[in-house]
């Protein structure tokens, strides 16, 4: 949703540049008016469009990310336990609820303005007096100098005088024809939906002005430019504040009419200005075609709990050089072949006569072996190049990814889950962070790390990036101490498989701890997680599914569900986030709950903090504080519905 939103926010801001950079400025209202609602609806629907075509043009991934691998001393990293379910399903929903609180109640709001806008346009209908004439409803306001329109209706204040009056209903009658407010209530309903996007109310008052040129300049073909700006003037501008109706007086817009009625039409050449919109949208449709195309990779790639994922810019492309020799050299090969084949034939047929001439069949034979060695000369260097390009495989195609040993008997999805933690181990284990302190740096450091592994499960090419040359050394020295694998494979052969690793750390003071002092690690990089006895003596995927189960069957069984009778929330699903950590004596400490009611919170908070006393996570040898989250999911049935 986020990232809809931000495409229609970019989009829109793009065509406004245009408008205001080419086209404001020319008399050509009426396209200018297409272009303002023909561009606002573009923008909510190009985030949707994926052109086929354009993606072909970006060029496809041939690197897997891996997830980052978080180590050190990292702040405000907290790990996940899967979610608890009483009478129900488990939900893992987080804290983001807060911003769709915050979304619905700025909705709420803008839709109560509307409706408030929309009562007082009818409570004026119903307080005035109204004449109809044809299919236009003339509404004479009392004791008013205010003239405007909103769909057929025209508002008039009786104060005018009659000849100003005449001029005025022309005016109005225009937007009454054009259908001018049904524009402005389409943008009055987007900023309802779209209440936090000020692109809206820029494009609603762009058009509010374009309505206004407009109808002046229908207006003028009947009447005297004089007498027209003189009425302009001259009023008292008695406005009416409400955003979808077309207001004749308005004092911040006067000038601009006057100006614009001033200039001279625009030339009609002057045209070719719209079709700039053309490699707006393509681009907009690249973007996409790009966007998708990431959120393809990242479907293939492995699952992960990383706080924090780094993307990097290297990518490893097809050698389109060596395909177009290749290509170059296919008329040498295939003439060469041809050769060689017809006279392997002409032997077999001569060796099968026993009558035919020795000699002659020796002459040949030695000739069949010159061209082959020639073609071998030719073409050795060349296949050599060939067999790289065709062994190494993206990712996303191949058949088999590289294997950690261990993990061969597990499925597709968990092997790509397996590689990934035992990467993140390896790392994690050996990577030397006092040396980003050792060189001056300091707080948050990122490394970028892109590697091969070969046909023979060997890490290869490895190559970093990193803010210090040490960091890059370091990196290196790591990932290429991964132990051997069994090698990826692709259509029955062994392949070469390319990824990037990102390595996320954090230099958080002194590195230095003493024994009495607390150490929070993250779930993802913890060599051994907090465990209840009976799960100890378990392998550590059932160990860390042991300890979900025994803390959801905990809360299940704890859970004060009278409260929900008491709090009358039976038929309603209810969430409840809890946090809280298990410290290095095994406890459950710092609980803190976030909920719809107090009462649940403090319940959730009283039943998580009774978990038994577990045995305390450890990295490194070391008993070490871990942070998790909790999101307790419950429901109970309305039985007056049953």
């Amino acid at each position: 949703m986020l990232h809809y939103i931000l495409q229609t926010i970019l989009f829109q801001l793009v065509f406004l540049l245009v408008y205001e950079m080419f086209l404001k400025k020319e008399t050509f209202f009426n396209w200018n008016r297409a272009y303002l609602l023909i561009t606002a609806v573009l923008s909510l629907l190009l985030p949707f469009i994926k052109v086929p075509a354009f993606s072909q043009v970006v060029p496809q991934e041939y690197i897997i990310q891996l997830p980052a691998v978080v180590i050190g001393q990292t702040s405000q990293q907290v790990s996940t336990v899967s979610g608890t379910v009483l009478e129900s399903e488990a939900i893992s929903s987080g804290l983001v609820w807060q911003w769709e609180y915050l979304l619905w109640l700025g909705f709420i709001c803008a839709l109560a303005m509307l409706l408030y806008k929309m009562y007082k346009i009818v409570h004026i209908i119903k307080q005035n007096t109204i004449l109809k004439k044809a299919n236009v409803s003339l509404v004479q306001l009392k004791d008013s100098t205010a003239a405007f329109s909103f769909f057929n209706y025209v508002f008039i204040g009786e104060n005018i005088a009659e000849k100003e009056q005449a001029i005025i209903l022309k005016h109005e009658l225009v937007h009454v024809h054009q259908k001018h407010s049904l524009d402005l209530l389409f943008f009055e309903i987007l900023r309802v939906l779209f209440w936090f996007n000020p692109l809206v109310y820029s494009y609603q008052s762009k058009l509010r002005i374009l309505h206004e040129y407009i109808a002046d300049q229908e207006a003028l073909k009947t009447q005297d430019k004089v007498s027209y700006y003189q009425n302009l003037l001259t009023q008292l501008f008695d406005t009416q504040n409400v955003s979808f109706i077309n207001t004749f007086y308005k004092k911040s817009l006067i000038k601009k009419r006057i100006v614009m009625l001033q200039k001279s039409k625009s030339n009609q050449l002057k045209l070719v200005k719209y079709l700039m919109v053309i490699p707006a949208v393509f681009a907009m449709l690249a973007y996409n075609a790009a966007e998708a195309q990431v959120d393809k990779n990242t479907d293939v790639s492995y699952e992960h709990t990383a706080v924090e994922t780094v993307p990097i810019s290297e990518t490893i492309t097809p050698k389109k050089q060596l395909v177009e020799n290749t290509k170059t050299d296919a008329a040498t090969r295939d003439t060469l072949t041809t050769k060689s084949e017809a006279l392997k034939k002409q032997k077999k047929n001569k060796t099968a006569k026993a009558s035919e001439d020795v000699t002659t069949l020796k002459a040949q034979y030695e000739e069949v072996l010159e061209i082959e060695s020639v073609k071998s000369q030719e073409l050795g260097t060349l296949s050599q190049e060939e067999e790289v390009v065709k062994t190494e495989v993206p990712f996303a195609v191949i058949d088999q990814t590289p294997l950690y040993p261990e993990c061969e008997e597990l499925s597709k999805k968990e092997q790509r889950k397996c590689f990934s933690n035992k990467v993140s181990a390896h790392v994690a284990a050996n990577f030397n962070t006092k040396l980003a302190e050792s060189v001056g740096l300091s707080g948050k450091q990122r490394i970028n790390v892109i590697f091969k592994i070969n046909k023979k499960g060997v890490v290869t090419d490895v190559r970093a990036r990193a803010a210090h040359p040490t960091l890059e050394a370091e990196a290196k020295r790591v990932v290429a101490k991964l132990p051997k694998m069994i090698p990826g494979k692709h259509k029955g052969k062994t392949v070469v498989v390319p990824y990037s690793l990102p390595i996320i750390f954090e230099i958080v003071g002194n590195n230095k701890t003493s024994d009495n002092e607390d150490v929070e690690v993250p779930f993802a990089v913890i060599d051994q997680i907090p465990l209840f006895q009976e799960c100890a003596a378990l392998t550590k995927a059932e160990q860390k599914s042991c300890v979900e189960n025994k803390i959801g069957a905990h809360v299940s069984e704890n859970f004060n569900m009278k409260l929900v009778e008491k709090l009358g929330l039976r038929g309603k699903k209810q969430r409840i986030q809890v946090a809280f950590k298990i410290d290095k004596n095994g406890d459950v400490v710092n609980v803190r709950a976030r909920a719809a009611h107090s009462d649940l919170e403090k319940e959730a908070a009283r039943v998580v903090a009774t978990i038994p006393k577990m045995i305390p996570g450890k990295h490194k040898g070391k008993a070490v504080t871990v942070p998790y989250t909790l999101p307790i999911v419950f429901y109970i049935a309305d039985k007056s519905k049953e």
